[in-house]
């Protein structure tokens, strides 16, 4: 296999300036479910639910399934009243709920209106094993596992650090793709916890802070602008990518039939007469889209790419890069790349790793104004 051209780099490994081996591994609050009732199940050991202002506590043996769901004027345990939260734990630190299993405790909120949520709360370090087990294939080289794991951490404290602030969100981070992906213990792979310990408490900086050290999956070749994609976003530089060149995920074309096309648009309060032709604006400083744009028998309608996605699917029109046709009554889209474009490739970190890359060398190529610290 041709070895990769070494990267110069200046992406140097320091100490943060002050003991950092002397801290702990923070922990980090996990949103897994919305919604207005929960299952939770207790694995292996009795599980403790604790509940109230002054909190009471009931405790259910191992496997022992627990209904909780919202009323309207709290939470309710198997329809009796128990306030507006309840605190989950047992000895071994596994929960089943929502289709995965879990590790650390869980909580679940009542948040008004006959709804709640279940947050997993659990150390840094554990959720990145199963993060990353999530985000990347197995078999995939170590060197991109460290790299994302270091990405991922970034990420996470980052937001940490948001939620803890002015925002008061009763969570840091997301389980999907509109954060992290987090599956859980089933995706706790070898290579994951390998990757975890090795770059334990390394984190990016940017200017001496953490900043949201974005990633996604393949960039097409061309990694995107932050500020395409959030106002006022702040990434890292644009860089030409040729090493998801091989990604299954380089080229991808959706169609969509008008029909089905109308009636979304309808449901997300968008009402066009009749799709005539369809068009792309794209941005100033990159290949993407910033609009389609509709005509129909009413008049033009503009419509922000990435609102595209979140309507269509993010897993449907797959990024922003693409060209669009009216065609046999569909509405066709030919693109390039997976997700928003935006830090460090996923299946380009895989590419570099498989011709000899460190992770370092791949951070340093994604995110080339930041530096890898320790931050605990």
């Amino acid at each position: 296999m041709k070895k990769l051209a070494l990267i110069p780099l200046f992406l140097a490994i320091v100490s943060a300036p002050f003991d950092a081996q002397a801290l702990p591994p923070p922990d980090i609050r996990v949103l897994i479910f919305e919604g207005r009732s929960t299952a939770i199940t207790g694995i292996d050991t009795p599980i403790q639910i604790s509940f109230g202002a002054a909190p009471k506590s009931l405790e259910r043996k191992s496997g022992s399934t627990i209904m909780i769901s919202a009323g309207p004027k709290g939470l309710l345990f198997h329809g009796d009243p128990i306030g507006s939260q309840a605190l989950l734990s047992n000895r071994t630190r596994r929960y089943e709920t929502e289709g995965k299993v879990l590790r650390g405790e869980i909580k679940v909120l009542w948040k008004g209106d006959s709804k709640l949520v279940v947050i997993n709360n659990l150390p840094l370090e554990e959720y990145l094993v199963g993060l990353l087990g999530s985000e990347m294939y197995p078999g995939w080289p170590i060197e991109a596992y460290k790299a994302q794991a270091i990405a991922a951490r970034t990420y996470a404290l980052h937001h940490a650090d948001a939620a803890g602030g002015a925002s008061g969100r009763d969570y840091d981070v997301t389980a999907t793709v509109l954060s992290q992906v987090y599956e859980g213990v089933n995706r706790e792979a070898d290579e994951a916890k390998r990757a975890v310990d090795a770059t334990a408490g390394l984190v990016l900086m940017r200017d001496g802070a953490i900043f949201p050290a974005y990633y996604h999956s393949c960039c097409g070749g061309l990694t995107e602008h932050a500020h395409n994609v959030w106002e006022n976003g702040w990434g890292p530089p644009q860089v030409k990518d040729r090493f998801c060149e091989r990604s299954p995920k380089r080229s991808w074309t959706a169609s969509i039939p008008a029909s089905e096309f109308l009636e979304t648009l309808e449901k997300n309060g968008i009402a066009i007469e009749g799709v005539r032709s369809v068009s792309i604006r794209s941005e100033m400083d990159s290949p993407r889209v910033d609009q389609l744009i509709v005509e129909h028998a009413g008049g033009v309608e503009a419509i922000r790419a990435t609102d595209l996605r979140s309507m269509f699917g993010f897993a449907r029109i797959k990024s922003t890069w693409f060209d669009a046709k009216l065609a046999r009554g569909s509405v066709v889209f030919n693109g390039r790349g997976y997700g928003h474009g935006v830090g460090m490739c996923q299946w380009g970190a895989k590419g570099m790793a498989d011709q000899g890359a460190t992770y370092e060398q791949i951070l340093k190529f994604y995110y080339a104004d930041a530096q890898i610290m320790k931050s605990y």
